[in-house]
């Protein structure tokens, strides 16, 4: 899972599981799998207008470099 899917699982989990609660913080571990200890802190907080302010933190490990080209 990547730090922005994470982001919006904490978004969805408000809106869709937990629609009283004013915010949620939890970490998601990924990469130990192929060798790559991760992890994402996410915090998602509802605001006044009923909007969601998202925060995602944690470390990033390079892989590869990727060109993508649109013709």
């Amino acid at each position: 899972m990547t730090g922005t899917a994470s982001g919006v699982m904490g978004a969805y989990y408000l809106n869709y599981v937990e629609r009283n609660l004013p915010s949620i913080h939890f970490n998601v571990e990924q990469g130990q799998e192929i060798g790559r200890d991760g992890r994402v802190n996410v915090e998602v907080y509802r605001t006044e207008s009923d909007h969601m302010d998202v925060f995602i933190s944690g470390t990033a490990v390079y892989v590869k470099d990727l060109n993508i080209e649109y013709a």
